[in-house]
């Protein structure tokens, strides 16, 4: 474990999979980030999720950076809840 003490803010130990973790700070808003690296190669995935006043999720962004290239995903919530 290279964590001397739990993080004051969220965050998940990623287990027998990779060695990384993330982090979720702002309560029902959150934005995050998480990087590892898997069969040699290194990446990142930054996340935004958008919520209203009742923490529904109502649009979610994510960014990854990786030696395949720069990706970048929106999605968004209808006033009807569809995607």
């Amino acid at each position: 474990m290279f964590l001397d003490a739990e993080p004051a803010e969220p965050a998940r130990l990623h287990k027998n999979a990779r060695t990384g973790f993330e982090r979720a700070p702002n309560g029902c808003v959150v934005h995050g980030c998480t990087t590892a690296v898997e069969d040699r190669r290194t990446w990142f995935v930054a996340y935004q999720i958008g919520v209203d006043a009742a923490c529904v999720t109502r649009q979610a962004t994510a960014t990854g950076h990786s030696s395949d290239g720069l990706s970048s995903t929106l999605v968004e919530r209808s006033l009807d809840f569809s995607w």
